[in-house]
C-alpha cells in the first residue's frame, strides 16, 4: 500500500514539473484528483512554488487573470490631454552633457610670435634678411617686367596706328582719284552745253565695290 502511495505522489510530481510557466501554454491542464489530504496539501504548495515567477522575469498584470490585456492597457501611450503617470526613462549621468564636450583636439594652439622683431639672435635676424633680400629681386624683376610689357604694347599701338594712317592714305587717294573722273566728266558737260550739243553723257559710275557718299 506506501508503495502504491509513493508511486502515486511521485507521478502527480512529475506531472506538476511538465506543467508549463502561467503565460506560455494554451490550455490547463485537467487537474489530477488526489487521494490522501496530506499530499494534496503538499502539491498545493509546490504548485504554488512552481507558478511564483522570478523577481524580473515577468509584466506587472500577467499573473492574474486578464493579465495580458492589462499589460496592453498599460504599454499603450497616454492621451494628449492625461498627464503621465510615470516621469520618462532614467537619463544616463555617466556620460558628459553634450554642451561641455570640448575635444581636445579642437582647442587650437595659440599661434607664435614669427614677426621680424620676435627675437634678437643672429641666425634670427640674418634669416629675415635673406627674406627681404629675396623679396627685393622679385619685385625688380617684376618691375622689369611690366616695363618690357608697357615698351611691347606702346610698340603694338604705334604698327597700329601706322597701319590705320596707311588704310586713310589708301582711301583718300583712291576718293581724290574719283573726285578727279567726276570734275573732268563735268567739265565736259560744261563745254558740250556751251557748244550746243546734245545732252551729256550719265553720270559717272563708281567702281564695282566702292561707294563714297554723294552730295
Amino acid at each position: 500500500m506506501a508503495e502504491h502511495d509513493d508511486k502515486g505522489f511521485f507521478d502527480r510530481l512529475g506531472e506538476i514539473l511538465n506543467t508549463p510557466l502561467p503565460g506560455t501554454k494554451t490550455a490547463a491542464a485537467p487537474p489530477t484528483e488526489s487521494t490522501e489530504t496530506g499530499d494534496e496539501g503538499l502539491l498545493e504548495r509546490i504548485r504554488d512554488i512552481l507558478s511564483t515567477p522570478l523577481p524580473g522575469t515577468t509584466v506587472p498584470g500577467t499573473a492574474t487573470p486578464g493579465g495580458a490585456q492589462a499589460a496592453e492597457v498599460q504599454a499603450q501611450p497616454p492621451a494628449q490631454n492625461e498627464q503621465p503617470g510615470a516621469a520618462g526613462p532614467p537619463q544616463d549621468l555617466s556620460s558628459p552633457r553634450p554642451e561641455i564636450r570640448q575635444p581636445a583636439e579642437q582647442m587650437a594652439p595659440a599661434a607664435p610670435d614669427l614677426s621680424e622683431a620676435a627675437l634678437n639672435e643672429d641666425w634670427w635676424r640674418r634669416d629675415w634678411e635673406d627674406f627681404k633680400a629675396h623679396q627685393a629681386e622679385e619685385n625688380r624683376g617684376f618691375d622689369m617686367k611690366q616695363e618690357q610689357d608697357r615698351a611691347n604694347f606702346a610698340a603694338f599701338q604705334d604698327q597700329e596706328k601706322r597701319r590705320f594712317a596707311a588704310h586713310q592714305q589708301q582711301e583718300g587717294d583712291m576718293f581724290r582719284q574719283h573726285q578727279q573722273r567726276k570734275l573732268n566728266a563735268w567739265r565736259q558737260h560744261q563745254e558740250a552745253l556751251k557748244s550746243g550739243r546734245l545732252a551729256p553723257p550719265p553720270p559717272f559710275m563708281a567702281p564695282p565695290g566702292r561707294t563714297f557718299p554723294s552730295r
